[in-house]
């Protein structure tokens, strides 16, 4: 990268071995903290944040900047608003509908704000969301079906007692499966040229995964869904209901399908595909969901109010591990996908162009920086309309038509 004021350098970066501005804070190369300017490195998609904190929209959007951050998070207050007052006002069926749908609507209005299917809205559509919507109807009725044969096993769950096929099937066969089915979208999509980036892999396979749990909830509970109710006495009971179908579980299904695809994108330019390292992820994935899924089990076995208070704390909790655990995931990715950038000694696609400005603090950028002297923010973390904006070295792969 080119700093525009060679005179007022700073000395070489200590981890890559760069030259940074007398002013800079963190190295435009690498992204290190240069620790007498620094207090430390927050994350890398949104500097002013913390690497462990629970912060959902810098987390599963990634391309947003500081300032559609907040429009997003608006967005996700009234989309949860509207099913808790619908609950409120005794219309829990239609509470459930709409409370399935508040995640993938805001994500789907992200992917169009971002762009990030670059001009191919239909195909990227039919890949992302209604292949994992049409996948989870099949499984679910599947695995319902089957569930429904077993002796007695809606039973005894409805009377609090436990149940080895209930348990088995929904809780630990059920989520192996639907990990592989919500895999294969953000697979086909990662393995294009267009698409072979590694936030474009998780942001792919959060969409995938929030679509699944919303699908999913819809035909498991499409008799309630069929059949209204409505009334005022179990207002406490559906919260909990509400809270878990609107937040909890599309959060956890995204970050665990997205932790994943990341991994077959991989660091650099390219995809790295099946690799030893995206079979562990797989699994841990799969860990994910089954630790979600029995606990609710589990805990619903309590009965009542009480056992869906403690299903959605659980529930909360498993959200929180997997939100704290993506945005490690995320944050070593672009640490060291810039380290290896630095270390070939080349300009790579998602480096910044001429008179190019941070999304984030508004600040000038150094030419081929990959991240903000200023803030830290990584530059690879942007829409990629900015970037094809200011890119100084186009590429074939970035904005094609695949």
């Amino acid at each position: 990268m080119t700093d525009p004021n060679p005179e007022t350098s700073a000395g070489t970066c200590s981890a890559c071995s760069t030259q940074n501005p007398a002013a800079a804070r963190f190295c435009a190369a690498c992204g290190g903290s240069l620790s007498e300017r620094s207090s430390g490195r927050g994350y890398a998609a949104a500097p002013n944040e913390s690497v462990a904190s629970f912060a959902l929209v810098s987390t599963v959007m990634p391309y947003a900047s500081a300032r559609s951050a907040r429009t997003y998070k608006l967005a996700f207050l009234i989309g949860i608003a509207i099913p808790v007052v619908a609950v409120l006002l005794g219309q829990p069926s239609f509470a459930l509908v709409t409370a399935a749908f508040v995640v993938p609507v805001v994500f789907i209005l992200y992917l169009y704000d971002v762009n990030l299917w670059e001009d191919q809205p239909v195909r990227v559509v039919l890949g992302a969301v209604a292949l994992s919507a049409v996948l989870a109807i099949a499984f679910t009725l599947l695995w319902r079906t089957w569930l429904q044969s077993q002796p007695g096993a809606l039973l005894e769950t409805a009377a609090g007692r436990f149940n080895l096929w209930a348990f088995l099937i929904p809780c630990v066969i059920a989520p192996v499966i639907a990990v592989i089915l919500m895999l294969i979208g953000p697979v086909l999509l990662a393995s294009r040229p267009a698409f072979d980036d590694l936030m474009d892999g998780l942001t792919f396979g959060v969409v995938s995964g929030v679509t699944y749990a919303a699908v999913q909830t819809l035909t498991v509970n499409w008799e309630v869904i069929a059949s209204p109710v409505s009334g005022f006495d179990a207002v406490a009971t559906w919260l909990p209901v509400i809270v878990n179908v609107a937040l909890l579980k599309p959060i956890v299904f995204g970050c665990a399908i997205g932790i994943a695809a990341a991994e077959f994108s991989g660091l650099g330019e390219g995809y790295d595909g099946f690799t030893g390292r995206f079979v562990g992820r797989v699994l841990e994935a799969m860990v994910v969901l089954i630790l979600f899924e029995a606990g609710l089990y589990l805990t619903g076995l309590l009965g009542g109010t009480t056992g869906l208070i403690v299903g959605m704390l659980w529930a909360a909790v498993v959200a929180g591990a997997v939100i704290v655990r993506l945005r490690t995931v995320l944050q070593h990715a672009l640490l060291e996908g810039a380290l290896e950038a630095a270390a070939r000694e080349g300009s790579s696609k998602w480096s910044s162009g001429e008179d190019d400005f941070c999304a984030d603090c508004e600040m000038p950028l150094l030419v081929d920086a990959l991240f903000c002297v200023s803030c830290g923010a990584s530059v690879r973390a942007r829409t990629k309309d900015l970037r094809r904006a200011h890119s100084s070295t186009p590429t074939s792969g970035e904005g094609a038509s695949a």
